[in-house]
């Protein structure tokens, strides 16, 4: 240290030369030891950091997996980067297909972490690694120092890190357990493992080097600061040294030797930039400060040695309150310092500063001084403020901007440049400026360079740029030079604009010149370009020539005028006024003259435009005289399509209708002016499906004609039949240019062939439905029968007597399905009155009440008298039931509105004509409707069918709109239906209306009791389980029974002995001998004994047999005990 109170000498003892060794190498020793604490400290501060960064890597790793897990995984495309998971095979769903064909499979947290730990590797050098003691992966397997980490952690230590080799590069390396969690169980729980179980680790590298270059930084600043402390102290000591052992006699010698002293370190610590200084904090006084501070702060130290706290007064005053606060912090805490401060000149200028100091510990450890130095970093500054200035502009550049030195290597690139090219900004940084361009443009880039060193920039320059992927686009490419700060070029400056749109702008340009010049020259049209100022033409196509017969030299330069082109010149003042109004005109008719003096009808379009800045007008002039010619042809032939019966439709060759007939209006609906522009399609009924019409285009696109039957739906929504032909149009050169289509309406023809197709079908299964109600009433009538004697055996009011009686009436209630078979098999009119229908509604209304769901309203409305019906009152009131019932299970979530409407209609011979059961004249028509769900087109004949159904299995049995046709058809009446989907379905029935009217309702008597008797009765059936029960019947009701399963034996029985029974009991339907013959074969042997027909279809016997072939009453199957009984004394006691 420099003694300022030079000139006083103080009494000192000598020193030996020994004590001032041990005191040099004390003071060395303490240098070495705060500069290695120094480093100490900054390693452990790089410990630190490198720790800290090591477990936020460990701690976003925990957020993915956990995310993962929570979530059960990821979903992601396959590629080859994602391959499906082989330890996941057990896992249901691995792997799914989307709907359009997009397969993926499932990234589990483990799978999903280890690609993010490659990615991390690719891009930061960053190694993660996922391991366990009992990996399932191989590739998870620990190395030494993890498997050493898994078993700390099994002993309870919670993470461990150290530095060590990895592939011969040190790595920073931190590790930390994986628990099992509830997420982890859906993979790990087939190996056993358990919530809260150690299941692995999470391993995570961080290259040294990073680090180690910043411990690096901070060991030279503290070398250089540390070395300058023991260069003072050394001096110091070397000084006192030479004061106290020198043999100096003379003081004013010693004191020569000491300016000497402090003249060399003056001229050491002047030639340093940075400003040296000392400050003792026992007396608050500046001891040295460096001549290096006058350079800084442009003035002498004087004012500072005299009073320290005028250092304040220089100091920024933004920038006092923080430079206080670092002053008294470091003596408060004996710690080190360094702040980025302003200092004020006296010349008003602002120079920035950077103050490290260095707390002194005197020998009792108290805090003796502060030395530190000063830098002058202003240039630094604004440097920085230049670059930050820079880079706010660039970033939000839209033009790429790029620095690179002179051998390429780029120092900066923007957003703009780096997206431009498909990069990040960091991919680029350090990176080569050749990967910007193509191997053939690489070898230009050393003349470019040539060019901006030698003339310091570069002109705009179209060039061409390659992304990261391959592809190349165009640009303007602009440079310059940036010197260094002794003016030689150091750095490279590029500015690149993506030209993308404008090259694509330019070439669709060049392409619509080069059409316009392919349309001009090959259009068949006439097509000029002429000056709109003098009229002279500038350019012609040769159709132009071809029309005129003139030649291009003959034309060019020439006026209309001239050429005498208008065969109407009125017409060319009319064209011209026209056109200079509006500056186009289409469609003109003219005349123009040829060469040769002929005249030629055209049709004129003209638009003006302007070429280099003049007026011209474009004219395209189409060659129409032929047209004209066979307009009066087109006239006779549109004559007769127009009054054609059949339809006829014309369509262009994309299917838009470009002609109707007036039969296509009334046969369809639609106007002509509604269907010209459509396509054909608005008449699709949705009764044939898309493999028809593909057929039938395929047909007529191939040039062949397509004939069939088609179902087109008209305008209100009703279905037309026709017999159609379509057939293709094809032009001059043999090209289709239309397709005709004509047609028939076939509708009444149709509904006939299907009225008849249906009788005939339910005739047949009339049939099949009369031996199935045979068989099922033997069956009942067994049921029926026995139920009865075993009830005959209990008490009446005991609970088997009850249950039986349930078991019985269900029997009985089976006789209704068989009703609705028979009346469905029946050939013959059934026994019907005239009777009254607004009654029966009405009551049937009330029925409806209680047999639909509350949630659906019925609104019925009828009709004051709307006339007599022939029927029967059962058989409507069931055709009502059915009905109202189908419409309210049509009903969607049960709710809806039932409408019933019945009054009187005259229907004309124009309806009836497709209804063949139906005549002329008065009907009742009974309407059911509903706004339910409506019945698909496909269905729709199908409906009456029997057993057809599309409700749920076990809720209908497909025979209710059968035998609703059956009885209105027996009736002599009709049932149309008409549904559209969604909206909903309406029934309508038609009753011929009767004039005269006679009873209404047939009551039916009950029987008061069960009649007995003492007679002999023979009963004949071939089921052996009826006669049984006949017999057991019969005799309780004090009968003698003889029964038989044999016709056969039956006769012979009474042959052999023809007094011997006084009733006899018969099937109608047996194998051996029909009921009818036995019938005939007893009468003869046995005229007057009465016979009985029991059976279960007795529809097939006529009023003649029953009356001339000796049976005196019919019983039909199945029979209640009291049925007959009363039918037996009915017959003995003669009251039939």
């Amino acid at each position: 240290m420099v003694i300022r109170n030079i000139g006083v000498v103080y009494p000192i003892k000598r020193m030996t030369y020994t004590t001032f060794v041990i005191i040099g190498v004390l003071w060395s020793l303490v240098m070495v030891f705060l500069y290695l604490n120094s480093l100490r400290e900054h390693y452990l501060d790089a410990l630190a950091v490198a720790k800290l960064a090591a477990i936020e890597s460990f701690r976003k790793d925990l957020v993915y997996r956990k995310w993962a897990s929570l979530h059960g995984g990821v979903y992601v495309p396959l590629s080859d980067r994602a391959h499906p998971n082989p330890h996941l095979v057990d896992v249901p769903n691995r792997d799914l297909n989307t709907d359009n064909g997009l397969k993926l499979t499932l990234i589990n947290p483990s799978y999903m972490t280890r690609q993010v730990h490659e990615l991390g590797e690719q891009e930061y050098g960053l190694q993660g690694h996922i391991t366990s003691l009992d990996p399932i992966r191989p590739e998870n397997s620990p190395d030494p120092w993890e498997r050493d980490t898994l078993h700390k952690f099994k002993d309870g230590l919670k993470e461990h890190w150290a530095i060590s080799d990895i592939d011969g590069q040190k790595y920073f390396r931190y590790m930390a357990p994986l628990m099992v969690e509830e997420s982890c169980m859906k993979c790990h729980s087939i190996q056993g493992h358990r919530i809260g179980d150690l299941r692995g680790g999470i391993s995570v590298s961080l290259p040294w080097d990073k680090f180690a270059d910043t411990f690096a930084g901070h060991s030279d600043t503290n070398a250089l600061t540390y070395g300058c402390i023991w260069f003072l102290g050394m001096l110091g000591l070397g000084i006192s040294h030479w004061v106290i052992s020198g043999q100096v006699s003379d003081q004013q010698s010693i004191l020569e030797d000491l300016r000497k002293s402090q003249q060399k370190f003056e001229l050491v610590s002047g030639a340093i930039q940075d400003v040296f200084w000392l400050f003792d904090l026992r007396t608050r006084k500046i001891e040295f400060i460096s001549k290096a501070y006058e350079t800084i702060w442009g003035q002498k130290p004087d004012a500072i040695y005299k009073n320290p706290g005028e250092f304040y007064s220089i100091v920024h005053p933004d920038d006092l309150e923080l430079f206080k606060k670092t002053m008294s912090e470091s003596q408060a805490k004996g710690t080190e310092f360094c702040i980025e401060f302003r200092t004020l000149r006296p010349d008003g200028s602002i120079r920035w500063v950077l103050n490290r100091g260095y707390p002194i510990q005197g020998l009792d450890g108290k805090l003796e001084y502060v030395c530190g130095t000063c830098s002058d970093i202003t240039a630094r500054k604004l440097v920085e403020d230049e670059l930050r200035r820079f880079k706010t502009m660039s970033d939000g550049s839209v033009s790429g901007q790029g620095i690179a030195d002179l051998d390429g290597k780029l120092y900066y690139v923007n957003e703009a440049l780096a997206r431009m090219h498909g990069y990040e900004v960091g991919e680029c940084l350090g990176a080569q400026i050749n990967i910007f361009h193509t191997e053939e443009q690489i070898k230009s880039i050393d003349s470019i360079r040539e060019i901006l060193i030698e003339k310091g920039r570069m002109e705009l320059t179209e060039t061409w740029q390659m992304r990261k992927d391959g592809t190349v686009f165009p640009s303007l490419l602009n440079g310059s030079i940036i010197n260094d700060d002794h003016g030689v070029p150091a750095y490279i400056a590029v500015t690149v604009i993506d030209i993308t749109e404008l090259d694509r702008a330019r070439q669709s340009l060049m392409d619509s010149e080069t059409l316009f010049r392919t349309v001009f020259r090959t259009s068949p049209d006439s097509i000029s370009i002429r000056r709109v100022d003098n009229g002279t033409y500038v350019d012609v196509n040769d159709s132009f020539l071809k029309s005129t017969g003139y030649s291009r030299q003959e034309v060019l330069g020439k006026t209309s005028i001239e050429l005498g082109l208008w065969a109407e010149p009125e017409k060319r003042h009319e064209y011209i006024d026209r056109l200079k109004k509006d500056a186009q005109l289409t469609n003109y008719e003219i005349h123009f003259m040829t060469k040769d003096g002929r005249s030629i009808a055209g049709l004129l379009s003209s638009a003006i435009f302007e070429l280099h800045g003049v007026p011209h007008a474009l004219t395209v002039v189409r060659d129409i005289d032929d047209l004209k010619k066979n307009q009066a042809e087109y006239a006779r032939l549109a004559t007769a399509v127009d009054q054609a019966a059949e339809r006829v439709l014309i369509t262009d060759v994309e299917g838009r209708i470009v002609y109707v007939n007036p039969a296509f209006e009334v046969s369809t609906g639609y106007s002509r002016e509604e269907a010209i522009g459509q396509h054909p399609s608005i008449l699709n009924s949705g009764q044939h499906d898309q493999a028809f019409y593909d057929e039938m285009w395929k047909t007529v696109s191939t040039g062949n004609v397509w004939t069939g039957h088609i179902i087109n739906r008209k305008k209100d929504g009703s279905l037309i039949h026709e017999r159609a032909a379509i057939s293709p149009v094809r032009d001059a050169t043999g090209q289709i240019v239309n397709y005709v289509q004509m047609a028939t309406d076939i509708t009444v023809e149709e509904n006939l062939r299907n009225q008849l197709s249906q009788s005939q079908k339910m005739e047949a299964i009339g049939a099949l439905a009369g031996g199935i109600a045979h068989d099922f009433n033997n069956i009942i009538q067994a049921i029926t029968g026995y139920t009865e004697l075993v009830m005959d055996d209990l008490p009446v009011d005991s609970r088997a007597y009850t249950n039986l009686s349930k078991v019985r009436d269900a029997a009985g209630r089976s006789k209704e399905m068989v009703k609705q078979i028979l009346t469905f098999s029946r050939r013959s009119e059934p026994n019907i009155t005239t009777l009254e229908m607004s009654p029966l509604v009405k009551e049937g209304l009330k029925f409806l009440k209680a047999a639909i769901p509350p949630t659906i309203e019925i609104d019925g409305v009828i009709g004051v008298n709307p006339g007599m019906i022939i029927g029967d009152p059962t058989q409507i009131h069931q055709v009502l039931m059915n009905l109202c019932v189908n419409a309210a299970q049509s009903m969607p979530l049960k709710k809806g509105t039932v409408f019933v409407k019945l009054d009187q209609v005259v229907l004309d011979a124009a309806f009836t004509n497709n209804h063949t059961h139906l005549a002329p004249g008065k009907h009742v028509r009974l309407r059911v409707s509903d706004n339910g769900s409506g019945i698909s087109p496909e269905i729709l004949d199908k409906i009456f069918d029997p057993y057809f159904t599309t409700k749920e299995k076990g809720e209908g049995t497909g025979m209710g709109l059968s035998v609703v046709h059956a009885i209105v058809e027996s009736c002599r009446g009709a049932i149309t239906v008409d549904s559209r989907l969604g909206i909903g379905t309406e029934f309508t029935v038609y009753f011929p209306v009767v004039e005269e009217s006679d009873t209404g309702l047939v009551e039916i008597d009950k029987t008061p009791s069960i009649p007995r008797g003492t007679e002999r009765v023979l009963v004949v059936d071939d089921e052996i389980v009826l006669v049984d029960m006949y017999e057991r019947q019969l005799r309780r009701l004090g009968y003698t029974v003889i029964k038989s399963t044999s016709p056969v034996e039956a006769v012979k029985m009474v042959l052999e002995n023809p007094q011997q029974f006084d009733v006899i009991i018969t099937d109608l339907m047996m194998p051996e001998m029909s009921g009818l013959e036995l019938v005939e074969k007893l009468s003869f042997l046995r005229p007057a004994i009465p016979i009985i027909i029991c059976s279960g279809w007795n529809e097939r016997l006529t009023e003649d047999q029953i009356e001339t072939g000796g049976i005196r009453t019919v019983v039909s199957k199945p029979a209640m005990k009291n049925e007959l009984a009363a039918a037996i004394r009915e017959v003995m006691d003669g009251s039939l």
